[in-house]
């Protein structure tokens, strides 16, 4: 099945006019900015791209027997449509970041890593014996 036939309000007319000739798969990564592999825009045409936002784009196209087509129309409007998606979801973002610079400090979200109470011995920096004492009192303040 063709992206066409995925999302029924998806335009599937055939291309028109001299520059939107079919491309296959091949004609289409070599014609794209970046010169991505033939199997990546396979992948977008099949999987498609999920954006910052968490949308899934796909690139439109035609399967014909066992190959797939695609028209450089059809490239610009995903790239278009993956650009507009990632846009719209920074927009917001500066929206997410004053909502959270309006916590009161006292209860300010964690930064994202646990951060240890007690420093971290690493080896190699303190003589075994050292290590092993402190590793004595850590077991008697836990009580084991």
């Amino acid at each position: 099945m063709d992206s066409c036939n995925s999302l029924p309000s998806q335009d599937c007319s055939w291309p028109s006019g001299s520059g939107d000739a079919f491309l296959t798969i091949a004609q289409a990564a070599h014609a794209t900015p970046g010169r991505p592999s033939a199997n990546c825009v396979w992948r977008w045409c099949r999987r498609g791209v999920r954006s910052r936002a968490g949308l899934r784009i796909t690139l439109k196209h035609i399967r014909v027997g066992g190959k797939i087509f695609t028209t450089e129309a059809w490239l610009r409007e995903f790239f278009e449509k993956v650009a507009d998606a990632d846009a719209a979801y920074f927009a917001g973002a500066g929206e997410r970041r004053d909502a959270r610079d309006t916590v009161a400090p006292g209860n300010a979200p964690s930064v994202g890593f646990a951060v240890n109470k007690k420093p971290r011995v690493l080896a190699g920096s303190v003589s075994p014996n050292e290590r092993d004492a402190q590793l004595q009192r850590r077991l008697e303040e836990e009580g084991l």
